[in-house]
Protein backbone atom coordinates (compact mmCIF):
# COMPACT_ATOMS: atom_id res chain seq x y z
CA UNK A 1 0.00 0.00 0.00
CA UNK A 2 2.80 2.25 1.01
CA UNK A 3 5.12 1.29 -1.95
CA UNK A 4 1.95 2.16 -4.01
CA UNK A 5 1.30 5.14 -2.93
CA UNK A 6 4.83 6.30 -3.43
CA UNK A 7 4.61 5.42 -7.18
CA UNK A 8 1.30 7.15 -8.02
CA UNK A 9 1.33 10.10 -5.51
CA UNK A 10 4.83 11.21 -5.74
CA UNK A 11 7.78 11.42 -7.66
CA UNK A 12 9.79 9.34 -5.52
CA UNK A 13 11.46 6.53 -7.32
CA UNK A 14 14.49 5.04 -5.27
CA UNK A 15 14.10 4.19 -1.39
CA UNK A 16 16.60 2.52 0.85
CA UNK A 17 15.09 0.09 3.54
CA UNK A 18 17.60 -1.12 7.10
CA UNK A 19 15.57 -4.23 6.78
CA UNK A 20 15.12 -7.49 4.71
CA UNK A 21 11.37 -7.89 4.98
CA UNK A 22 10.22 -10.21 2.10
CA UNK A 23 6.46 -8.18 2.66
CA UNK A 24 8.70 -5.11 2.05
CA UNK A 25 10.56 -6.10 -0.57
CA UNK A 26 7.84 -7.26 -2.47
CA UNK A 27 5.67 -4.55 -1.77
CA UNK A 28 7.97 -2.63 -3.84
CA UNK A 29 7.90 -5.48 -6.53
CA UNK A 30 5.96 -3.63 -9.29
CA UNK A 31 6.40 -0.02 -8.66
CA UNK A 32 9.46 0.44 -10.52
CA UNK A 33 11.35 2.37 -7.64
CA UNK A 34 14.68 1.23 -7.23
CA UNK A 35 15.23 -0.35 -4.06
CA UNK A 36 18.79 -0.18 -1.69
CA UNK A 37 18.47 -2.93 1.24
CA UNK A 38 21.39 -2.66 3.63
CA UNK A 39 21.80 -5.38 6.06
CA UNK A 40 24.37 -6.83 8.23
CA UNK A 41 26.73 -8.71 6.51
CA UNK A 42 25.50 -12.04 8.09
CA UNK A 43 21.62 -12.10 6.47
CA UNK A 44 23.12 -11.93 3.00
CA UNK A 45 23.16 -15.51 2.41
CA UNK A 46 19.28 -15.79 3.37
CA UNK A 47 18.31 -12.92 1.32
CA UNK A 48 19.22 -15.21 -1.97
CA UNK A 49 15.58 -16.20 -2.50
CA UNK A 50 14.76 -12.44 -2.89
CA UNK A 51 17.76 -11.49 -5.81
CA UNK A 52 15.98 -10.93 -8.99
CA UNK A 53 17.10 -13.65 -11.29
CA UNK A 54 18.40 -11.68 -14.08
CA UNK A 55 21.26 -10.55 -11.51
CA UNK A 56 24.73 -10.28 -13.02
CA UNK A 57 22.96 -11.23 -16.33
CA UNK A 58 24.33 -9.15 -19.62
CA UNK A 59 21.84 -6.42 -19.05
CA UNK A 60 22.75 -6.13 -15.61
CA UNK A 61 25.95 -5.12 -13.88
CA UNK A 62 27.71 -6.99 -11.28
CA UNK A 63 27.11 -5.46 -7.97
CA UNK A 64 30.41 -4.58 -7.10
CA UNK A 65 30.75 -2.60 -10.88
CA UNK A 66 27.35 -0.93 -10.30
CA UNK A 67 28.31 3.06 -10.40
CA UNK A 68 26.15 4.95 -8.09
CA UNK A 69 23.99 8.06 -8.75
Amino acid sequence: MVATALKTQTTIDRVKIFDANPDILYAFADTEISVTVTVVNAAIPSLSSFLPRKLGSPKTSPPSSRKLP
